[in-house]
């Protein structure tokens, strides 16, 4: 899929593959010959997010408090100074001892292990917030490491185990 990015002002091609070339014709063009920023041709329209491919705020956190469970002695300060993140508050979400919902935090967590996700409301005036993933085959991924996590086993354990028994 091909698609169109800005990079350091100068707009490039990308395509799915994530590599970039270098549009044909000039990089600069006169003014006049510029599409208006606030022309509604250039808008993307929003759109209606589709509540399937979405996960609650406790599968998230219960997903990321795993994940940090998986690292070992003295590499969660490293990766949290890395990424900017606040190393106790990540290690009582880890513990399970957070006094209070963080939603953005575990967004973030979730990001920062490559986990694709964006932040949803179901309603405008609610304060219930759910992740929502770009398509289904990256929730249901999601859904059954989550799930090999709940029963105690690691998601390489259980392909490996699924293989043996064909």
């Amino acid at each position: 899929m091909l698609g169109l990015e800005y990079k350091q002002g100068i707009r490039v091609f990308v395509n799915s593959e994530a590599t970039i070339s270098r549009p044909k014709g000039p990089l600069l063009r006169p003014a006049n010959q510029l599409p208006a920023m606030n022309s509604e041709d250039n808008i993307l329209p929003l759109g209606e997010p589709d509540l399937h491919l979405t996960i609650t705020y406790e599968d998230g956190l219960r997903y990321a408090a795993y994940r940090l469970k998986m690292f070992g002695r003295g590499e969660l300060k490293p990766f949290c100074e890395a990424r900017g993140l606040p190393y106790t508050t990540l290690v009582n979400l880890k513990n399970g001892n957070l006094k209070t919902e963080e939603i953005r935090l575990v967004l973030r967590l979730l990001r920062n292990l490559d986990v694709p996700v964006e932040l949803t409301r179901i309603a405008p005036d609610s304060n219930i917030h759910r992740f929502l993933f770009p398509n289904q085959e990256l929730l249901d991924k999601f859904q059954a490491t989550l799930k090999c996590f709940d029963g105690g086993v690691s998601p390489l354990e259980k392909s490996e185990h699924e293989q043996s028994k064909s």
